[in-house]
Order: C-alpha cells, then structure tokens, then sequence
C-alpha cells in the first residue's frame, strides 16, 4: 500500500519541497495543501473535506506552517488538526503540541512543572498590572517584554524603566514579562535541538 501524506503549509517554500520530494523518493504521495483550505464538511464520510484526497483521508500529516488570522481562523484550522487526531490519523506536530508551544505562557508553565530551568517570568494583563510588576522587579533586573504569540526576535523589548512598557493596544492587553539574562558575547550563540517521541535527532549552534 502506497502511503499518502497530507504536508500543510501555507507557502511552497524549498523546506516543504524538499520534504516532499524525501517522501516522494521513500515511495509516498504527497500533496501541500494550506490548512485554511480544508473544510468541516458534514457531508463528507469523515466529516472533512481535503483539496486533492476526493473524500479519502491520508495517512498521516506534516504541519509545515500555520498562517495568521483572525481568533476565530485560528481556531477552526486547530480544529482541523484535533479532527485528524480524532480519526486516529498521525499528525506532526500535533494541535495540541501546538497549542502548548504558540502561547508562551502555557509554554513556560509546563517547562516550570517538568523542572526545567527557566527565568523567572510573568504574563498579566492590562498595564496597571504590569506597571505593578514592573515596580517590584526591575530595582533588582530589567525585564524582557515578549509578544505572547510571535517567534524569531519580532518584537522583543528591553524594560529599564516603567516608561518603557508600551501601551496596551500595542501588546493586545497582554505583557509576557521575564528577567533578563545576561549573556557573553560578542559573538552571542544559542542551541536549537530538534527532539521526536523523547529522542534528540539532530541540533545546531546559531551565532547572531
């Protein structure tokens, strides 16, 4: 039997082809399709509609990226995932997974609970509550505010002082507050290691 494999992605980017083609040449077929253009569709046997699949299901699927959107977006795409898992179809990473790893005040909290080093750090909402937050910690560290949702640096500032907290419709009512941590540098480096089912693949050293 001939694996079919769902990749979701929102760009044809070389990382999704050059996964594609890996399967491909493993002897799968593969099909990109954006998460958005997967519908719930009742009329289908299994309640989803999938471009290319004509009512079938794959076999398993690959969640290469999730495009922004608005809440209710965003959720109906996680929905799709919690579909698949429902219908016991292997997804990586999971809805769940990401659902843990998007919002990083959820993402710390587990890290807290599994007794993983992290900064002290501190998500409340509306800026009295941060500006009271602020107050007691920064005599002794500035503080790095964060967005909740976002990756690659975007955003990030460094808090000195009260007067550098921004407003609150410019972080959405929410401040993702931690101590920072200084670092040797230049050159300053961090790890990236990529882990599946608890066992460590692969990993790289970054420099910036």
């Amino acid at each position: 039997m001939i694996p079919r494999i769902l990749i979701v992605s929102d760009v044809s980017d070389a990382r999704s082809k050059g996964l594609a083609a890996r399967l491909e040449r493993r002897g799968a077929v593969v099909t990109t399709v954006p998460l958005a253009a997967i519908a719930f569709d009742t009329g289908s046997p299994s309640g989803l509609s999938i471009p290319g699949f004509d009512g079938a299901l794959p076999d398993a699927v690959l969640v290469r990226s999730i495009a922004a959107g608005s809440f209710e977006a965003v959720t109906r795409r996680l929905g799709v995932l919690h579909a698949f898992g429902k219908l016991s179809i292997p997804v990586w990473n999971s809805a769940q997974a990401i659902e843990r790893c998007v919002d990083k005040s959820m993402t710390t909290f587990l890290l807290k609970n599994a007794g993983l080093p992290t900064p002290p750090t501190f998500a409340v909402e509306g800026l009295a509550m941060a500006e009271a937050l602020a107050r007691r910690e920064l005599p002794f560290t500035p503080l790095v505010l964060k967005p909740l949702f976002g990756a690659q640096g975007r955003g990030i500032r460094l808090i000195e002082t009260l007067s550098d907290l921004p407003a609150e419709d410019e972080v959405d009512g929410v401040y993702y507050l931690q101590h920072y941590v200084p670092r040797p540098g230049p050159p300053f480096r961090d790890f990236r290691v990529f882990v599946c089912a608890g066992e460590v693949l692969a990993m790289m050293s970054r420099r910036g």
